[in-house]
């Protein structure tokens, strides 16, 4: 009880002193700036948390004969800081509002031009991004967050982290879901975020999961399989390249699994045109001389990985160009299925003329060795 007592004290002593600086601050002739408004302000919010901390532990421990005297001084500093802090936020935002600019001073009254500025186009309002807990969500909903409210000078801390508690959803909520909306807390908040979801380590591994994961195409003729997989291939690969991956290190691992997962006809023509190519290469080193063999040899090898990769995107855009210009063909669907044509007995046709009225005779057929009807020919006629 006494310690509390004591902690309070400091506690309203700090608040008396930062109100005091207020009063000399506005007082000043001087504009006080908006980031000292601004820090002041950071450390009265501060000091009325710790102080509404303090006078609640003192609260459990009161006894009634007590109780009035406590709850009149707590009244009172509570009154004293609410006022300074509309003091403060009120000064604040005067001084963010824009001054008018003031007309130059001439020797005579002719008037002065006026500057007319271009019409701006309006924006739509930026929508921020919310975070779900998934790693591959977690950078491009950071990057946005940094740049409109982490690093924004007009929002204090307890403002940035309403905002940060607004966006998170699922296990990133639920990662800071104790934490009081404070400035200090705002920075715990901030650290345990980019501990969790935000390591370097972990993003490199969900990129390289997503890599591995890929699932098979059977067919190439299924251009929006193809499409997908490969802005799959490519959202993975500028990941890595974000956390500073060079693709040399992966590229042994990707290979063989674009090797597995693309169709086989594509595979196919893919190590067809890589031997044309190789042929071409040899025949015309050997044109030129063992050195440059030796030098055409080496660069024909180069990377997999990008010769291979070179040869999907090139292969899809080919597909994508000729869906667009046969857009009935069916691409990717299944072929309509087989009927089954009548035979000759199932569709009898309707004899002519002069089949119904010639006379048919029982004749011994030489190519059956079998008698059977016989209808008579133009010449028997």
């Amino acid at each position: 009880m006494e310690i509390q007592r004591k902690k309070r004290r400091a506690v309203r002593s700090q608040v008396t002193r930062i109100v005091k600086e207020l009063d000399e601050c506005l007082a000043a002739s001087a504009e006080p700036t908006v980031d000292a408004l601004k820090a002041m302000l950071q450390r009265l919010e501060t000091a009325r948390v710790k102080l509404s901390e303090v006078d609640a532990a003192i609260e459990r421990c009161l006894t009634d004969e007590d109780a009035d005297e406590e709850f009149e001084q707590v009244l009172e500093y509570s009154d004293k800081i609410a006022n300074s802090l509309g003091r403060l936020k009120h000064k604040i935002e005067t001084q963010r509002l824009p001054r008018q600019a003031q007309a130059p001073i001439t020797s005579s009254n002719e008037p002065q031009p006026q500057k007319t500025s271009a019409p701006k186009t309006k924006l739509p309002k930026l929508e921020l991004i919310r975070f779900d807990g998934k790693r591959k969500n977690w950078q491009p909903f950071w990057e946005q967050f940094e740049q409109s409210v982490h690093k924004n000078a007009d929002l204090t801390a307890s403002d940035r982290f309403h905002y940060l508690r607004s966006l998170l959803t699922g296990d990133a909520a639920a990662a800071i879901a104790g934490l009081p909306a404070t400035a200090q807390c705002y920075s715990d908040a901030v650290d345990l975020l980019q501990q969790r979801f935000g390591s370097p380590a972990a993003l490199i591994q969900e990129h390289m999961q997503g890599l591995i994961d890929a699932q098979p195409l059977t067919s190439s003729k299924n251009v929006p399989a193809l499409r997908r997989l490969y802005d799959r291939l490519q959202v993975h690969m500028r990941g890595l390249k974000s956390l500073g991956v060079a693709d040399e290190s992966y590229s042994a691992m990707l290979y063989p699994v674009l090797l597995r997962v693309l169709p086989a006809d594509m595979i196919l023509d893919y190590h067809r045109r890589q031997a044309e190519d190789s042929d071409g290469t040899s025949s015309a080193a050997s044109a030129n001389g063992d050195s440059a063999s030796t030098g055409s040899s080496a660069s024909s090898q180069g990377s997999p990985l990008r010769s291979l990769l070179h040869f999907y995107r090139r292969e899809l855009e080919s597909r994508e160009r000729a869906a667009e210009s046969r857009p009935d063909d069916n691409h990717g669907k299944p072929p309509p299925p087989f009927r089954k044509h009548h035979a000759a007995s199932d569709n009898p046709r309707t004899p002519t003329v002069a089949a119904s009225h010639g006379t048919s005779s029982d004749t011994q057929c030489y190519f059956v060795n079998r008698r059977h009807t016989t209808l008579p020919t133009a010449t028997q006629k």
